[in-house]
């Protein structure tokens, strides 16, 4: 998932094609995902086919323009003036049939975020129920339909560059896809990136997973025993927690003083856990694009 921290404060790409306003040309004005600031008006926007949201001119003043020497090329990055958040990049002399000859090739990619309604326990094995949303500008919200086994099965077989449009419609050649490919496993969208705290679910009598009312919180805050996967949430005082993880593989830092843990992946980067041991609660937030740090080995 390539969410917008990435691409306004990271200056990353969303993928050609991807963005909501990429072929939306109704009328209004588009503001920065970042700020809200006013950057560009519908009137000035055109079909370019570069698979970026295209515009001949900015509002004035809204934008700021900074050269870019990666991927050794000079290029002219946009800004908003504003938050200083990364838009695109603007170029010049391309022929187009605008009053400027400009094209300012502009983000716009989803927030995916995502929740659960119910768990269910297998023996010690925890399944979640997911549900997923997708947001362009993090206030208004829509449900992201949920992908069935079949539907996964056949996703794993696509030998092209995915969108990240929830409306693209993508067509598997079984034949020419080769052998079948693995059933997912139960559960593998945890990827070793969500955590809770030890504790603090268990099953009830319909095995389904609910928090421990009785839970009086950590014991050892400062360690990486105290927590551990979501998939293994009824796991308590078993591997170790995290500390089972590769090492190095978690960072942990504990205030005493305001009572509050911090856990950081640097297998998935991006990804951040806290816990309070005042009043008992806990949370997690990962920005990235959902891909797992392959360079870990060489950090260690």
């Amino acid at each position: 998932m390539v969410a917008l921290y990435h691409i306004l404060r990271e200056k990353g790409t969303e993928p050609p094609g991807s963005g909501k306003y990429n072929k939306f040309y109704e009328e209004g004005v588009y503001k920065c995902a970042g700020c809200g600031q006013p950057l560009y008006k519908s009137e000035t926007k055109f079909n370019s086919g570069c698979g970026w949201p295209a515009f001949y001119d900015e509002i004035p003043g809204a934008v700021d323009r900074h050269e870019d020497s990666t991927f050794g090329m000079v290029r002219i990055e946009i800004t908003c003036s504003n938050c200083g958040g990364h838009l695109g990049h603007v170029f010049k002399g391309e022929g187009f049939p605008t009053p400027t000859d400009e094209r300012h090739c502009v983000n716009s990619d989803y927030l995916i975020a995502e929740g659960y309604n119910n768990a269910t326990a297998k023996g010690k094995a925890v399944s979640f129920e997911a549900k997923f949303y997708f947001s362009q500008d993090g206030a208004k919200w829509a449900d992201l339909p949920t992908v069935d086994a079949d539907t996964a099965a056949r996703a794993v077989k696509l030998r092209l560059q995915l969108s990240g449009d929830p409306a693209c419609q993508y067509t598997v050649d079984d034949a020419a896809a080769g052998t079948a490919a693995p059933e997912p496993a139960a559960d593998s969208e945890d990827s070793g990136k969500y955590v809770v705290t030890e504790g603090y679910f268990i099953a009830n009598a319909h095995n389904q997973v609910v928090p421990n009312r009785l839970f009086s919180g950590l014991e050892y805050p400062d360690k990486l025993e105290s927590y551990v996967h979501r998939s293994a949430a009824l796991e308590e005082g078993k591997g170790g927690g995290l500390a089972g993880d590769v090492r190095g593989s978690w960072s942990l830092h504990y205030d005493s003083f305001k009572g509050v843990a911090v856990l950081r992946s640097l297998l998935f980067p991006g990804y951040c856990f806290y816990y309070s041991s005042h009043d008992l609660t806990w949370g997690s937030l990962y920005v990235g694009d959902g891909l797992q740090n392959n360079d870990l080995v060489f950090m260690l």
